[in-house]
């Protein structure tokens, strides 16, 4: 994928509407913005994995 659109785009099927959640393992993303062609904007939430830690 180019984009993280692309990839959430092609991994629901279809263009999310704003502020929908997609859970993807660990990671949310949230689309902040999105028209009906394309995602514009995503808020991306990953753990945090400290060193040492597993």
């Amino acid at each position: 994928y180019e984009t993280i659109g692309g990839f959430l785009m092609h991994q629901m099927g279809r263009i999310p509407q704003r502020k929908e959640r997609y859970q993807f393992g660990t990671v949310t993303f949230i689309i902040e913005n999105a028209d009906q062609k394309s995602i514009k904007e995503v808020t991306v939430i990953a753990p945090f994995i400290q060193e040492g830690n597993k």
